[in-house]
């Protein structure tokens, strides 16, 4: 005879039941925990000693519709945000939306106000929630897709003012653009918001009183040599200027705030206007016409015909297509660029050997701001400001040819 097995009571197997249920998500949030990035203690933001803050954020690239706050804090708490693996969050052009969360630490008894500079100017939508356990302390929905450059602080980014409650608050952040997704994040007390924005005034102050100067004093030689190569490079170095003035966001907060249709294209026009005017100068100082026929035709012809395809990506409102095409463009035009400057060389036109070189600083600066802001190179000062610096070496090493015009 065999005894019958006894069966645990129902009330203990679900009390065990419920005990593992617990058990385990008590594992997975320390793993998620530990998995997620620590807080910024803001006591430690005297600064701007903590710098780019990526590395403290976690992602979630958007694959399907649009979330909302509450959908993204979940996603978060379930462990589906990754940690940041760069000081700087770059998904490069055409990136899928973007949530990036940054948990925040004010281990005063009162609130401090911070500057968060969450992305580059020419991002289309941002949307910023700071939240605590009292729910959204302050919500901000802005972006160069709205009118009235909400956030916009020309030359250093686009942000808002941060009241960081006391204890522990997260800052959630939702990024879509076609442009470069590139969000360098930042906090800084507003005295050290005032001292970059003057900082950024008197650079950008000198480095265009530097520009226009040559500018003029190009165009003072064109009208007294009539040489056309004069001309052609102040035309070369006004497009730089209108080109920088407008993706640094001077343009969008002081000339054309109510435009968003303007600042759509604005930008990649000016971009790819600036490495067409490049290849006219070219033409023009190597007296390609004269010279190379067949080249110059060549030359004259590539730069037309990205004209013509910035005008068609335009006329079809296709945004992405001009953003790939001014950056692709731009780095054809520096290779180009670069090729011209060997055939100077090579074929002993006059100043060939400056020509390369100023050529070279000029379009490896402005390759390297190119790369780190598409995403192939990090994103750093040096890279992101290579262009500016390269056009003040390139028009210095014109100036030391004797020829500051033409180089």
């Amino acid at each position: 005879m065999f005894r019958k097995k006894r069966q645990l009571p129902i009330r203990l197997v679900k009390l065990v039941e419920s005990f593992a249920r617990a058990l385990v998500g008590l594992v997975l949030g320390l793993i998620c925990a530990l998995a997620n990035a620590a807080a910024v203690d803001v006591s430690r933001l005297s600064g701007n000693n903590m710098g780019m803050l990526g590395l403290y954020a976690d992602v979630f690239t958007e694959d399907q519709a649009p979330l909302g706050l509450d959908a993204a804090r979940t996603l978060y708490r379930e462990g589906r945000f990754t940690p940041g693996v760069r000081p700087v969050i770059n998904f490069g052009i055409g990136a899928s939306p973007v949530w990036v969360r940054l948990g925040l630490f004010n281990p005063a008894d009162g609130p401090k106000n911070f500057h968060a500079t969450l992305g580059m100017t020419w991002i289309d939508h941002l949307d910023a929630y700071l939240v605590s356990d009292g729910g959204i302390v302050v919500e901000l929905h802005a972006g160069d897709a709205l009118p009235g450059a909400l956030g916009v602080v020309p030359g250093i980014g686009m942000g808002l003012l941060l009241p960081v409650p006391a204890g522990h608050s997260e800052l959630y952040l939702r990024a879509q653009t076609p442009d470069p997704m590139l969000l360098p994040i930042t906090l800084m007390p507003e005295r050290v918001l005032a001292a970059n924005e003057r900082d950024v005034h008197y650079v950008y102050g000198m480095l265009y009183g530097f520009l226009l100067a040559l500018v003029v004093y190009n165009c003072m030689l064109f009208f007294g040599l009539r040489r056309r190569s004069y001309l052609y490079y102040a035309l070369y170095v006004l497009c730089f200027i209108a080109m920088h003035y407008s993706y640094t966001g001077h343009g969008f907060a002081y000339l054309w705030p109510d435009r968003p249709d303007i600042q759509r294209f604005v930008i990649v026009a000016f971009i790819l206007i600036y490495a067409a005017s490049g290849l006219l100068f070219a033409i023009g100082f190597l007296e390609l016409a004269q010279h190379a026929t067949r080249l110059y035709h060549w030359v004259r012809g590539f730069a037309l015909a990205g004209l013509l395809a910035m005008a068609l990506c335009i006329a079809l409102d296709s945004q992405l297509a001009a953003v790939l095409l001014a950056f692709s463009y731009l780095s054809t035009v520096t290779a180009i660029m670069v090729g011209l400057g060997v055939y100077a060389v090579l074929t002993k036109r006059d100043a060939g050997a400056y020509f390369l070189a100023a050529t070279l600083f000029g379009m490896l600066g402005a390759a390297a701001t190119t790369t780190s802001v598409w995403g192939a190179i990090p994103y750093v000062a040096i890279t992101y400001h290579g262009i500016e610096v390269g056009i003040v070496i390139e028009a210095t090493a014109g100036t030391g040819a004797g020829k500051p015009s033409a180089l």
